[in-house]
């Protein structure tokens, strides 16, 4: 399997556990700016491939992914996956789902 999902509730638990998680919003920056999951780095869709490796150079690194709905962060994963990351965890129902805090 490319990725897995992880639930608001595991993922709310990550980020309470005080170790440095890569979190990415791959969402437009309109939308990153209008609210977005607190510690989470824009990177869109579009650029997803070629800018995180500016962000995370280990391939076996830990990424956890969002977007709105799932959707883009799917197709992230996949790009993310083909590039040869493949420790890849997906917000279930993204943002929709998410209960927590939000900026």
């Amino acid at each position: 399997m490319k990725y897995q999902n992880i639930s608001p509730e595991e993922l709310e638990i990550k980020l309470k556990e005080n170790n440095p998680i890569f979190l990415v919003d791959v969402r437009s920056k309109e939308e990153y700016d209008e609210r977005h999951i607190p510690n989470s780095i824009l990177i869109p869709l579009d650029n997803i491939s070629h800018d995180i490796t500016d962000q995370v150079k280990d391939k076996s690194e830990k990424l956890f992914l969002y977007c709105r709905s799932g959707r883009r962060s799917k197709l992230a994963a996949e790009k993310l996956a083909d590039t040869g990351y493949n420790n890849i965890y997906l917000l279930e129902g993204g943002l929709n789902n998410w209960k927590y805090e939000i900026e």
